[in-house]
């Protein structure tokens, strides 16, 4: 499901209010930047962003709102082998698979209805509950490739 920024803004606040959290600013720029970024990043990278966009908010304000957009089901934070964690927007795009370069980190995002079908046949023979799934593919991207040569 795509959601407009508001919509997602709208969430957010909505969940700091039952949680009886505080609705700051730094938490609603976090919110706007990530889903204007519109791709995979770390901490690291989400703290450069802001840095050079004039936007100065610490690393541990970014840490501590990335679990609660990660706990309100706005972001979604993978752990790629044992690269840092990489999170990205929840609301951006249809459900979707990731391969990733070993050489150059790359994340390609895929997806495939074979991979919903093999899912639907295994949840039905086995009466079981999919409530999340990870599918990864690692190996060397075409840039990659041909580097080699």
């Amino acid at each position: 499901m795509v959601l407009s920024q508001d919509e997602v803004i709208q969430l957010f606040s909505n969940f700091l209010q039952q949680k009886g959290l505080r609705k700051t600013s730094e938490r609603y720029i976090i919110v706007k930047e990530i889903y204007n970024l519109r791709r995979h990043f770390d901490v690291d990278t989400l703290f450069i962003y802001l840095k050079n966009k004039k936007i100065h908010i610490s690393k541990a304000t970014l840490y501590s709102t990335l679990d609660l957009l990660v706990e309100a089901g706005l972001v979604v934070k993978h752990q790629f082998g044992e690269a840092c964690a990489q999170y990205e927007p929840s609301f951006r795009f249809d459900m979707h698979d990731h391969a990733i370069c070993i050489r150059c980190k790359q994340i390609i995002e895929f997806s495939f209805p074979d991979l919903d079908a093999i899912k639907e046949k295994f949840s039905q023979q086995h009466n079981f509950i999919i409530t999340s799934y990870s599918f990864i593919l690692y190996g060397i991207c075409s840039s990659c490739k041909v580097k080699d040569k």
